[in-house]
């Protein structure tokens, strides 16, 4: 004599749990599967505009900026290199400013000597 829960009660309710499971485990793969697919996406973004900005810079554009605001690894280097492409920049400019200035006095020097002088030794 067997006294209980019939056999057909019991495999019910662990049919049930099991299907519960089962379908929990699909739902948790897809939501990583989301999330996964979302971040790698925003970081392959991400990473395509910083290629496409450093073309720009490799041809020879020193006013392209990365100009990210991430507060994260990617966007300090970014904002490094923003500074680093800032300094650059200006040594650029000074060196340019300094040629120019360099060629005018060059331009100059026959107007303010003249051949004769120039053949002549300089006074100390």
């Amino acid at each position: 004599m067997m006294l209980g829960t019939p056999e057909s009660i019991i495999m019910e309710q662990v049919n049930a749990m099991m299907y519960f499971a089962v379908i929990l485990g699909i739902v948790s793969v897809i939501a990583v599967a989301v999330v996964i697919y979302l971040v790698v996406n925003s970081s392959t973004k991400l990473i395509a505009n910083v290629a496409f900005t450093l073309k720009g810079i490799g041809d020879g554009d020193l006013t392209k900026r990365l100009s990210l605001e991430q507060k994260n690894a990617i966007g300090d280097m970014a904002r490094y290199f923003d500074l680093t492409l800032t300094k650059i920049s200006k040594m650029v400019g000074s060196t340019q400013k300094t040629t120019e200035w360099m060629f005018g006095v060059f331009i100059l020097i026959p107007f303010l000597f003249s051949y004769q002088e120039l053949k002549r030794p300089f006074l100390m």
